[in-house]
């Protein structure tokens, strides 16, 4: 079963509502829609955009930075994945540990790449600097619903499926590479 047009739009619609989304260090993993398989929407504070967009060498839309789905819970994906995770089981993890490494405040506080794999130094900098809002969205649609959020928001760190993929975000994530394993 897939969304019809209305649902679909107004799903997409609300995923791009800054207004949605709460502090990363506020999320509320106990929350009734969190239990549920959807979609998680990340976005970034003025200075974390900065680093992103100083990094990556090209500035993007105010829009979310980071969409993913799941079908396991959303609560599981956000926090024992993205906040608390590993970059091996994260692809945003994975580029914000590229891109962060590339800015000298954090690279000089951290030059192990490696040691950032699970670091408590990077889930600190994600709860400060990002937000996250989450949509129930049922297993069976999420590939729809996905896909059309990519196409209208275009985030830059989602490299699969977005319409526009940064080459800079995929070599930085190169090096970062074996952080992952």
């Amino acid at each position: 079963m897939t969304l019809d047009a209305a649902e679909l739009f107004d799903l997409i619609e609300a995923l791009g509502d800054r207004r949605r989304a709460v502090p990363a260090g506020d999320f509320n993993a106990n929350a009734p829609d969190a239990r549920r398989s959807g979609i998680n929407v990340w976005w970034a504070d003025e200075e974390a955009r900065r680093q992103i967009e100083d990094t990556l060498g090209m500035p993007f839309a105010t829009g979310p930075i980071y969409i993913g789905q799941t079908t396991r819970t959303l609560a599981h994906r956000v926090l024992d994945e993205h906040l608390e995770g590993s970059t091996r089981n994260s692809t945003l993890r994975w580029s914000l540990t590229a891109i962060l490494m590339k800015t000298s405040a954090f690279a000089d506080q951290h030059p192990d790449a490696h040691a950032l794999r699970r670091s408590p130094a990077l889930s600190a900098w994600m709860r400060e600097h990002l937000a996250v809002a989450i949509f129930p969205v049922e297993a069976r649609q999420l590939k729809q619903a996905e896909q059309a959020a990519l196409a209208r928001y275009d985030p830059p760190l989602n490299q699969q499926n977005a319409p526009t993929s940064s080459a800079e975000l995929t070599r930085l994530r190169e090096l970062v590479s074996p952080c992952r394993k």
